[in-house]
């Protein structure tokens, strides 16, 4: 379920994100097609949503936000992020995380 989400590369662990900044609560909305749906308080200018995005996912995976990097979609709300030295396993094995993550799988 987790692993059509989450792909290992190199020790680092990436995944597709569609972004809506603007939104009233910062929050995982639903997992569609692979992608992680991402809603954060912050407007698309001045890069402050891609920051808050980068913020938002090093609470929820826990790690530092130096580790939490877009790869691609910088201008765009579809992204491909990538969380450094971070592995498949650390999801999975993440009972919270993974209970969310089954409830918002569409």
């Amino acid at each position: 379920m987790l692993s059509n989400v989450f792909k290992e590369v190199n020790g680092d662990l990436e995944f597709s994100v569609y972004l809506t900044p603007g939104a009233k609560k910062e929050e995982i909305t639903a997992i569609v097609d692979g992608i992680v749906k991402v809603s954060v308080h912050a407007k698309p200018t001045e890069n402050q949503a891609n920051i808050a995005l980068v913020e938002f996912l090093s609470d929820v995976f826990e790690i530092a936000k130096s580790r939490v990097v877009i790869v691609k979609g910088h201008k765009s709300r579809n992204k491909l992020v990538r969380l450094r030295d971070y592995k498949y396993s650390n999801v999975a094995g993440r009972v919270d995380f993974t209970s969310l993550i089954a409830r918002l799988i569409l």
